[in-house]
């Protein structure tokens, strides 16, 4: 919804997600396998993503997927940004590993420079400031995360209004 309201679009977006793989890098995998995206996924050698998904996805053929272990590679021409917690709920025994795996992975405003002039950045909150991103970005100028937080409340209202809908027929 956010990426909608910012580009006007939704497909053929160019997205960099960063950090460790997880319940959004899937999310990711199957939403490019419905429109077509370029999704890059940029983590560590240690923090892959299922890959039997990735090329399951590949092999659809809409959307474009690239696994790398470059930051920088990653978000090279991104016009979305996308970042989250690198240790999701019941795995906070593995923050310290997973900040020495994936500190390149940070979204700081060094690494937003090789995005698109006007990327934006996203982060399905709550973030873990300065690990996965900087307060310098989360807080800056292209960063609309607080917008996305909005617009989460109004979609998760709409399916409230949608399911008494359904409780009622």
């Amino acid at each position: 919804l956010t990426i909608k309201e910012k580009l006007g679009r939704i497909d053929k977006v160019r997205i960099a997600y960063l950090g460790a793989s997880n319940n959004m890098t899937n999310s990711w995998l199957n939403i490019a396998a419905r429109i077509p995206l370029d999704l890059r996924i940029g983590t560590s050698p240690k923090t892959l993503p299922d890959m039997e998904l990735v090329r399951k996805i590949q092999e659809i053929g809409i959307s474009s997927i690239k696994v790398t272990n470059s930051a920088t590679e990653a978000v090279d021409g991104a016009e979305v940004l996308y970042t989250d917690v690198w240790a999701s709920m019941g795995e906070k025994d593995k923050i310290t590993e997973r900040e020495s795996l994936l500190k390149e992975f940070q979204i700081t405003s060094i690494l937003l420079q090789h995005a698109e002039k006007n990327a934006f950045v996203l982060h399905c909150l709550p973030a873990e400031r300065d690990k996965e991103i900087t307060d310098e970005v989360i807080e800056g100028r292209q960063s609309v995360v607080f917008d996305q937080a909005e617009n989460r409340l109004h979609a998760q209202k709409a399916i409230l209004v949608q399911l008494e809908k359904w409780n009622h027929v």
